[in-house]
């Protein structure tokens, strides 16, 4: 509340009716930027901020970019070259010798862990895998096996479109399947 209307409404309230009367006949006149409430003319404008003119030609100040970008005219700058050696990355894989491999018979519903050294061939139903390499992630990085393997089915008039030939990963088995409507090869993980 406004200070000149405060105490008009606490004399309204300790004078009583009669007073009330009195009061409210004489009319207040409107605070700056409101329209007067029993005529209900529009309040004159506000002030509006003052702004100064733009010269031609004048230069206006630039305004920053937002923090981790350059402006669109500027570049960053070169860094100079590094005489610092290079040094090797870790590995993001590690070799093993030997792979585990999850084998699924959808027919029979048979379900067979295999294994073996890379370089060999298994075997499973009609087809024959063979194990071109093993690999696992390092302690320090998320647990994963991946195996790059050959699979072929030897069955007579077997589909050459069922073949695989690429890398099959544990954590991942979508990203290489055997497509075949018999069998299911998954990686299990790999073998010291």
């Amino acid at each position: 509340m406004t200070g000149r209307r405060a105490p008009l409404l606490l004399a309204l309230l300790l004078a009583g009716p009669a007073a009330a009367q009195t009061i409210q006949s004489t009319p207040l006149p409107p605070l700056p930027g409101t329209a007067h409430p029993l005529t209900a003319e529009p309040a004159p404008p506000a002030a509006a901020p003052v702004v100064p003119p733009v010269v031609p030609g004048q230069t206006l100040p630039a305004v920053p970019p937002p923090p981790g970008t350059t402006a669109p005219d500027q570049t960053p700058p070169a860094s100079p070259p590094s005489t610092a050696p290079v040094q090797p990355v870790e590995a993001e894989w590690v070799k093993q010798g030997g792979v585990r491999l999850r084998a699924l018979d959808k027919v029979t519903a048979r379900a067979v862990e295999l294994t073996g050294k890379v370089g060999d061939t298994l075997h499973f139903g009609t087809l024959a895998i063979v194990v071109r390499a093993c690999v696992i992630r390092p302690p320090d990085r998320p647990a994963d096996a991946a195996a790059f393997l050959d699979i072929i089915d030897t069955a007579p008039g077997a589909d050459p479109a069922t073949a695989f030939h690429g890398w099959m990963f544990s954590a991942i088995p979508a990203l290489g399947i055997l497509q075949h409507p018999t069998y299911d090869i998954q990686v299990a993980g790999c073998l010291p």
